[in-house]
């Protein structure tokens, strides 16, 4: 904004917007920028328009082609930042660790994802006899997150992790200084489990050669989203053995997403347990504490879909962009499947785990944008239902579901 609080966006691209104004709190972007030599600056609340906080409760706009859209304007309240302090515990000796990593993480409202302020330059830590302190914290949801070497440790070589004891603590700053916060830095615990292949007795047989070094992945995630999590450490990537085992080492309570990349072009996860719970319904939870294995089954006996898109005037529509949405484990993205139809109309969908989904073709929308349940809701009238079973394979038909106004 200018010193009269106006301000133009231009050059922007058609589509489907949120506007926020205010103090950065965590948000990337090109920072604050630079203080003029007589410039008095306030802080203002960060705010979604029309004057909400949380993005979940902020009202959407489009921006047409050649429009200009005027009017859009909103009341601030100034604030002035907080202390924020509390005290660091290492679970293991009880005391508090001498040289720990602390991050201070802005979590964007609504959203689920995290910014480390220290790495963007937005917050500096004070840190002695356990007692950590941030000055001129703006309100906002944040998360304290603590790393500490375990001393004694050897380097860590190329693809390992080093064993840490790391703590994570979200918190919420209102007004008031915010106090007496207890991080807790924990060692993390391992995970062993195997992979099969239905059918087949050596998975490695079953890999297609130039696939290198197999093996299962945990994604952290909230609510099912992928959220990255700075200053807490990612399980790492869990090599295959030959018999089909794995082990995962370190890793911290929280909430996971099973991930075998390597495996999507040749077969699908047809099931996962860790004990006696399901991790494909729904997200894989762990608390550190569970005494189970985790156990994945991978079947070669994938579906397949192939059609024609067209409008309303039964012609073929080259470019369209083609997706099938699972309708239930929507936390699964590796379920979602897309094509853009050939200069015949034509697409193909393969390795396609069996179950109910709906099929989807869009003349125009924004790449992933079908990750967004609220927008593909609107368009369901037009979609196709399909189930699919083991091996099956399906020519279905697609009609156009033009762009929206």
């Amino acid at each position: 904004t200018d010193d009269r609080g106006e301000f133009r966006i231009y050059f922007v691209t058609p589509g489907r917007y949120y506007l926020n104004a205010g103090t950065p709190n965590g948000p990337p972007g090109n920072g604050d920028p630079a203080f003029l030599p007589n410039e008095i600056r306030d802080t203002f609340a960060y705010t979604y328009y029309p004057g909400v906080a949380d993005a979940r409760f902020a009202t959407t706009f489009d921006v047409l082609p050649g429009a200009v859209k005027a009017g859009m304007d909103m009341m601030l309240a100034r604030i002035k930042g907080v202390r924020v302090s509390g005290r660091i515990v290492d679970s293991i000796t009880g005391r508090p660790p001498e040289k720990p990593k602390i991050r201070l993480n802005y979590r964007t409202p609504g959203v689920s994802w995290d910014y480390d302020l220290e790495g963007m330059g937005r917050g500096r830590v004070e840190y002695k006899d356990g007692v950590f302190e941030y000055r001129d914290v703006l309100p906002g949801q944040f998360a304290v997150s603590v790393t500490v070497d375990v001393p004694g440790q050897p380097p860590a070589t190329p693809g390992t992790t080093p064993l840490q004891r790391t703590g994570y603590l979200p918190f919420e700053v209102g007004n008031a200084d915010v106090e007496g916060l207890v991080v807790i830095a924990a060692p993390g615990q391992s995970i062993s489990g195997r992979l099969r292949i239905e059918g087949r007795d050596d998975w490695a047989s079953a890999v297609s050669p130039g696939i290198s070094k197999p093996g299962i992945g945990l994604q952290p995630s909230l609510n099912g989203a992928m959220p990255p999590t700075p200053g807490v450490p990612q399980p790492p990537y869990a090599p295959l053995n030959p018999d089909g085992t794995f082990r995962f080492e370190n890793v911290m309570p929280g909430e996971f997403r099973l991930e075998v990349g390597w495996a999507r072009q040749q077969f699908y996860i047809k099931e996962a347990h860790f004990g006696f719970a399901d991790i494909l319904a729904q997200p894989f939870q762990f608390t550190g504490r569970e005494q189970a294995s985790l156990e994945i089954l991978l079947s070669p006996n994938s579906a397949s879909i192939d059609g024609v898109v067209t409008d309303n005037r039964l012609g073929t529509v080259r470019g369209a962009q083609v997706v099938l949405i699972p309708e239930k484990s929507k936390h699964r993205i590796e379920l979602f499947k897309s094509a853009t139809t050939d200069l015949n109309g034509r697409f193909v969908l393969r390795n396609v785990a069996p179950g109910d989904y709906k099929l989807y073709a869009w003349d125009a929308i924004e790449p992933y944008r079908w990750f967004d349940s609220e927008f593909v809701k609107g368009d369901e009238q037009f979609a196709r239902s399909v189930r699919l079973t083991e091996s099956s394979r399906q020519t279905i038909d697609a009609r156009l579901i033009p762009a929206r106004p």
